[in-house]
């Protein structure tokens, strides 16, 4: 019985608690006596469910002077004791990422958690979560080594890494030593920036063109590292530099109605030549080849595209892909391409 009484009481510190700390991240400061009318409890219990929070790693300072607390970190949280349903999100998107970077083991493992911490969150009923009830995919690219992203993360800041990169454009391999500062996951591709001791720059690489990577434990960085490590080398922007410019692109029906919808970059201008018919977009890009890639996804779309240097581009890439594939049907038999 004295057990049973014992849990009772911590079980009712910690629902406290928990009540106590949503206050605490609202408010700035708050007095005792409001501590205890909003979570119903006692001034005694009030301060161990605070006693409880500061062992769980809640930095809550009491003033005297006004006779209540204030929480230095507001944006601490106990995720694991008291989820919510973000939490529950991103733990579903964490899974589905390992699981698409081929972490199998460790996204099984996150689905696990998943399902202990639903519980928590659910309808009361503890109604079990089917395993197939939810599909995560994403474009992904391949790693010649998934350990490598370990290897890297572990590297952060620490350590030089030496990598051999295949450049997609130039076809050539090329030796590496990097002092890496953040690993970023974006899209299912993998991208390190860090400091190039060779070209005495900040560089930006994908994980999906190292061939070789090598941790130089021994050799410590010595370039400081910014305060956004990613500059100018967003990688959702696209990485590689090649006569960069500002496009003028006009996109019509369905296809404009769609791309209304996605941002390319954060610099964009969109303005509707005919009102959900024509869309202009301006838009900066780092490269006129990367980005010509990129409006070829949408060809069917396009309506007019500036500069020239870029709509050159786009005509080129096109018409290449129109002779691969006709040259191909021709040597295959097939009826070739009108």
């Amino acid at each position: 019985m004295p057990q049973t009484a014992a849990r009772s009481g911590r079980s009712r510190v910690e629902d406290v608690a928990k009540k106590v700390l949503r206050l605490l991240q609202r408010e700035e400061f708050v007095p005792i006596r409001q501590m205890q009318r909003d979570v119903g409890a006692s001034e005694k219990t009030v301060k161990r469910a605070i006693e409880w929070l500061r062992d769980e790693g809640a930095d809550v300072r009491y003033v005297a002077a006004q006779r209540g607390y204030r929480l230095i970190d507001r944006a601490f949280s106990l995720p694991l004791s008291d989820p919510s349903n973000e939490d529950l999100q991103a733990i579903l998107t964490a899974a589905g990422l390992l699981q698409e970077v081929g972490q199998g083991e460790s996204a099984t493992r996150a689905w696990a958690l998943f399902r202990v911490l639903a519980e928590r969150v659910g309808d009361g009923k503890k109604t079990p979560i089917r395993g197939d009830a939810l599909r995560v995919t994403q474009r992904s690219a391949m790693l010649r080594e998934p350990r490598w992203v370990l290897d890297l993360l572990r590297a952060v800041q620490r350590e030089v890494v030496s990598i051999e990169y295949r450049s997609p454009w130039a076809n050539e391999l090329k030796m590496h030593r990097i002092e890496p500062w953040q690993v970023w996951l974006h899209d299912g591709v993998f991208y390190v920036r860090g400091y190039s001791q060779i070209s005495k720059a900040p560089r930006t690489f994908r994980l999906a063109n190292v061939t070789k990577l090598i941790r130089l434990s021994s050799e410590k960085p010595t370039a400081p590292v910014p305060a956004d490590p990613w500059g100018d080398g967003d990688p959702r922007y696209g990485i590689d530099e090649h006569r960069p410019g500002q496009a003028i692109v006009r996109l019509r029906g369905s296809v404009a109605r769609w791309i209304s919808e996605i941002r390319w970059h954060p610099e964009q201008k969109d303005q509707w030549i005919e009102p959900d018919e024509i869309l202009e977009r301006r838009v900066p890009y780092r490269s006129v080849r990367e980005f010509a890639r990129r409006l070829l996804e949408i060809v069917d779309g396009l309506d007019s595209v500036d500069p020239p240097e870029l709509r050159e581009q786009v005509i080129a890439l096109a018409s290449k892909g129109i002779a691969s594939l006709r040259d191909a049907l021709t040597s295959s038999g097939a009826r070739s391409l009108p």
